[in-house]
């Protein structure tokens, strides 16, 4: 499930997934965001960052996810899984001769058992929906390996509550496709390539009847997009490293919405616009060993969306002091931009334009420590100091609401 950060919302954490960073990757966005697109139990490796973000790591400021998928390399085994929330078939085998490997999963939800902790009320709520993964892995020589994957989402919600004049009729539809190569180049040299390809579609229609005053909605949103990003880490010498990188995504969205009263009168001015554009980001960073025990990163990071005409610079300061050998002292300082994404415009509250990007000062230090028995002691205490915050959106008396702007209790932060 979607959750907060250190005081940060939801849509502050990046989700990556084998080398790519997932929009909207759960599903009922509209209550909470309860599950993800992603199996669980396809995930080898997962490596989780709160704050301290180095330069490769842009765009978002409350944290990073990084999923890593199995490599299955010795046996072909397959799962099926039968519950009262979902239904799922893992199956997963090494190519012959060692030459790669395979993996697919899929799953179908009907998680009827929620509609008691839905305050929509029970019977009426109807969710379904459905996720598949599906990764190829090639070893194309010792040194390079290229992959292959797909990531697809769909999901119905229909409600239909006739002593209160509501109903709904709402689906959304994501695909991804991209092809990964890591490249160990030489001794010294590493990269990884990302190449993307995506579209997500959000439909909502149906009635509303907020104090009586019947409604209709309609909502319909859709982004597509293209990407390439690498990363590159070169050992310059024994104690130094230069990284440096690159990401270009082209996108494009289409709004069209409305609200109307029963005598078909726009309750807000009716939005259809397709805004199109670029997202960049370039950066450079050295790490360096100053001392046996001493290591500090010097990063800085250049951001740019061209649909919202706003740029970013972000300067980055790492270190790492090791004050024993089960001990170590971390510090992360640092400037950390979050752009208004192209899929973000709240049309149904009124926005017509992009924001600038947020900013999140950040300043960390935290205090690791390992003992011979396997326990760890860690202490960790952070600053945030946030400016140029979008504007909120919630419902007072209830934030779980299928049409909340249509609603008395909506409010703007």
């Amino acid at each position: 499930a979607a959750f907060n950060v250190r005081g940060a919302e939801t849509r502050d954490v990046a989700m990556v997934l084998d080398g790519l960073e997932l929009i909207e990757p759960f599903h009922l966005e509209r209550f909470q965001n309860p599950f993800s697109f992603v199996d669980a139990t396809l995930v080898e490796r997962l490596d989780f960052y709160a704050g301290g973000f180095t330069a490769e790591y842009g765009d978002r400021h409350g944290g990073f996810i990084e999923m890593s998928t199995e490599t299955p390399v010795d046996r072909s085994h397959g799962r099926v899984q039968l519950g009262t929330i979902n239904t799922r078939l893992a199956c997963e085998a090494p190519l012959p001769g060692a030459k790669g490997s395979w993996l697919v999963s899929a799953r179908t939800w009907y998680p009827e058992a929620l509609w008691d902790t839905l305050e929509l009320g029970e019977g009426g709520l109807q969710p379904r929906f459905q996720d598949l993964y599906a990764k190829v892995s090639l070893n194309v020589s010792p040194r390079t390996v290229l992959s292959a994957h797909g990531l697809f989402a769909a999901e119905r919600l229909d409600f239909f509550a006739p002593e209160d004049d509501e109903s709904t009729d709402a689906t959304t539809h994501s695909g991804y496709a991209w092809i990964r190569a890591l490249n160990s180049w030489n001794e010294s040299w590493y990269s990884e390539t990302v190449l993307s390809s995506g579209r997500f579609r959000r439909t909502r229609t149906g009635i509303s009847a907020p104090e009586d005053d019947v409604v209709s909605v309609r909502d319909d949103r859709e982004v597509r997009f293209a990407g390439l990003k690498h990363d590159s880490s070169f050992q310059w010498t024994p104690s130094q490293i230069l990284k440096a990188g690159f990401e270009v995504r082209w996108l494009a969205a289409e709004y069209d919405y409305f609200l109307r009263d029963d005598a078909g009168s726009d309750l807000v001015p009716p939005v259809a616009i397709d805004p199109r554009g670029t997202s960049l980001g370039l950066y450079l960073a050295h790490r360096s060993s100053l001392h046996p025990r001493l290591a500090a990163e010097i990063g800085l990071r250049w951001d740019k969306q061209t649909y919202t005409e706003d740029s970013q610079l972000g300067p980055r300061v790492n270190a790492v002091w090791r004050l024993g050998e089960r001990s170590e002292l971390r510090v992360g300082l640092g400037r950390y931009y979050q752009s208004q994404r192209i899929h973000e415009l709240h049309v149904e509250d009124g926005e017509t334009s992009f924001l600038p990007a947020e900013l999140s000062r950040q300043a960390e230090v935290t205090y690791d420590r390992r003992f011979e028995s396997g326990a760890r002691f860690r202490l960790g205490v952070y600053h945030h100091r946030l400016s140029h915050l979008k504007t909120r959106y919630e419902n007072l008396l209830n934030p779980v609401e299928l049409y909340p702007e249509s609603e008395a209790d909506r409010v703007v932060v």
